[in-house]
């Protein structure tokens, strides 16, 4: 019976260091704009608010356009959900871009164009991120959205997401709408797959996100460095509140 005790005793010590799941997401949200062509920034709130992660990465933000009401979407979804962020600019303009936001501290914000071939006049992306603090430990955190030049153009932008992650040397997640399947981002790009994996790849689990109504493809990835994370769950929700499914991830750092 003692020995019964020391060990339920162990059990329950082993239990309270365990760490609490995680929730990431990424999510392009068309500034608002629905599948059924209705602009409706409140759907996109609701979509946010009921799933209430903890990482969010999020594409095709608009900072002021009159196309969105003049809404500062990156505060808005700021201030509903409690979260640090930082915008930044894509595609030549100064209110139209990405952004990421956070629940733990940040420790650094900042963003960084895309390189594109020196011979493809393409729009210029970008990406949002941030270092965070999370239980003592820092990560880096950077949300993106690539470009519809096909291989090449996403072969140097990916690269180019490689090569921050690397300079920083942390802990990495990185989220958003790619623009690509994985199937091609496995032999385009075997240097990025070679550090990281898809948080659904990882499960083997399907995920499509394109187009919300009748979703075909998988275009929109949360990617994480292998060996840092651990992955417990990856999942889409039904929402028409843009022409993106967003995907959420459960993780462990």
């Amino acid at each position: 019976m003692k020995k019964k005790l020391v060990f339920i005793m162990f059990v329950l010590i082993l239990t309270s260091f365990s760490f609490a799941a995680i929730k990431v997401m990424t999510y392009n949200i068309q500034h608002g704009l629905g599948m059924d062509e209705v602009f409706d920034f409140q759907r996109t709130i609701d979509v946010l608010k009921e799933e209430n992660p903890d990482i969010l990465m999020v594409q095709e933000v608009d900072q002021g356009r009159s196309r969105s009401l003049n809404l500062k979407q990156a505060e808005i979804i700021a201030d509903e959900l409690g979260m640090d962020y930082y915008f930044y600019p894509t595609e030549g303009k100064d209110n139209y871009g990405v952004a990421i936001f956070s629940k733990f501290k940040a420790i650094e914000k900042f963003g960084f164009d895309l390189p594109q071939p020196k011979w493809m006049l393409a729009t210029q992306r970008g990406a949002a991120a941030m270092v965070i603090e999370v239980d003592g430990k820092q990560m880096l955190v950077i949300s993106t959205h690539l470009g519809l030049g096909g291989l090449q153009e996403i072969q140097t932008e990916v690269m180019e997401l490689l090569n921050v992650s690397e300079k920083y040397g942390l802990p990495t997640l990185i989220g958003g709408d790619f623009n690509i399947s994985y199937f091609e981002l496995s032999y385009g790009v075997k240097e990025f797959l070679h550090k990281f994996e898809s948080v659904n790849q990882e499960l083997k689990k399907e995920i499509k996100t394109f187009q919300s109504d009748f979703p075909g493809s998988q275009i929109d990835f949360i990617f994480f460095t292998r060996g840092d994370f651990k992955i417990m769950d990856a999942y889409t929700v039904n929402s028409f509140a843009s022409d993106h499914l967003p995907l959420i991830s459960l993780i462990e750092f």
